[in-house]
């Protein structure tokens, strides 16, 4: 049989709200503890007095502090996250508060405190503690003949690095630069084409953000283009090149490939922003360029232009200065021009060297620019004509230029 000495028992009431209540006395009974409570009259307000969020993407260092409880008790606070249910055990301080601590970002749902000795119980709701992620935004110049590419990446935060990693051509791509005060990145030397899986991590808190992808097409800075008039003879030099859609006023470097020799002239834009080169000689005027001289931004190559003639010969034959035999069907042979049904010739084509190369007569009168089966270069060809006209013999000596 137990026994059961002097033991004094407060009872405590439901009265349909919570209280507040203290321990005021301990008896033991055959070393049983058992406690006795007051009732305390000022009514339970479990509340949530502040929460701190992490300080990085992949922090643990978030907080939430409930007050309001009794100080020195154990409390069982459980909640759900990332539907799961956690649940942990801690005692109140000195202050009737309780602070969950090492908590990431995320939504943690239905937040219940328990008392643990009388099960009093309270649901204080949701609270959300925010990472330090970023939102990055992008912007993006195309490439030109003057400037490269660039993509901007704006929304981050000053002075801080990171890395970004994109694909282009298939090829992943991954480059860590800092970013400047007011939060930006800037990608430079980009060419045209798509860049995808964009993604941005800040290094020193893995946050990661990613962007759409961006398409970088080529447009030009400046354009040109290239017109001509022929010399009025082969031995004149009035031959024009018109350079028009330019900016007017400006001063602008044309540079251009002749007889194998690169020439330069500095010309200023008209008010209609024309350039014209005059004194011009017959020939082939390749790798035609056009550079402002102010930005030095440079034109695409815009290729080459032919000024023709023919050489004035009173007799039974006119030549062409150049041919090109690129299969176009346009000059892509070259021979005598007969001015007579009655011209008798025979003609050698050499090379610089003098090699013989081809032999036209008026039954073989096209040279396509070929010797034994192989293309010959773009180069200057000599040429020799043994021709009788009007029961006199007569010989010719020029050259010519073939351009591929």
């Amino acid at each position: 049989m137990i026994k059961v000495h002097s033991l004094l028992l407060f009872l405590v009431f439901n009265i349909g709200f919570s209280h507040n209540y203290s321990i005021i006395s301990h008896q033991k009974v055959n070393d049983i503890a058992f406690a006795a409570w007051i009732l305390d009259l000022e009514q339970v307000n479990y509340t949530i007095a502040s929460t701190t969020n992490p300080t990085g993407c992949n922090s643990e260092d978030g907080m939430i502090t409930i007050s309001g409880v009794s100080s020195g008790l154990s409390y069982t606070i459980s909640y759900t996250k990332d539907s799961l249910l956690e649940t942990i055990i801690l005692n109140s301080t000195s202050l009737g508060e309780i602070t969950l601590t090492g908590l990431d970002s995320g939504s943690y749902d239905d937040i219940t405190v328990t008392e643990d000795v009388s099960g009093y119980s309270e649901n204080l709701g949701q609270v959300v503690l925010s990472s330090m992620n970023f939102i990055a935004t992008a912007t993006s110049t195309n490439p030109n003949n003057c400037t490269d590419g660039t993509i901007t990446i704006s929304g981050l935060s000053g002075g801080l690095s990171y890395t970004i990693n994109y694909i282009k051509d298939s090829l992943p791509e991954t480059v860590v630069l800092s970013s400047t005060p007011s939060g930006d990145i800037i990608l430079t030397g980009l060419g045209s084409g798509s860049y995808y899986g964009i993604t941005i991590t800040e290094e020193t808190s893995g946050c990661i953000d990613n962007i759409n992808p961006i398409m970088l097409s080529y447009s030009p800075y400046f354009t040109a283009t290239v017109t001509s008039t022929n010399p009025t003879s082969c031995v004149s030099q009035d031959g024009i090149m018109l350079i028009s859609g330019l900016s007017s006023g400006l001063s602008y470097s044309i540079s251009y490939t002749k007889d194998l020799l690169q020439e330069t002239e500095v010309l200023t834009s008209n008010s209609f922003g024309e350039i014209a080169l005059t004194g011009l000689a017959p020939g082939s005027y390749d790798n035609i360029m056009v550079t402002e001289e102010v930005s030095g931004c440079t034109t695409d190559n815009l290729g080459f232009i032919e000024l023709i003639c023919f050489d004035e010969n009173p007799r039974c034959f006119e030549t062409k200065k150049f041919f090109t035999p690129n299969g176009d069907g346009y000059n892509d042979v070259w021979g005598l021009e007969l001015l007579s049904n009655n011209c008798n010739y025979i003609l050698y084509i050499f090379d610089r060297y003098g090699k013989l190369l081809e032999t036209l007569t008026p039954q073989n009168d096209k040279w396509d620019g070929t010797y034994s089966g192989l293309n010959m270069p773009s180069n200057d060809y000599w040429y020799i004509v043994n021709y009788k006209d009007e029961e006199k013999t007569q010989q010719y000596t020029s050259h010519f230029t073939l351009k591929r």
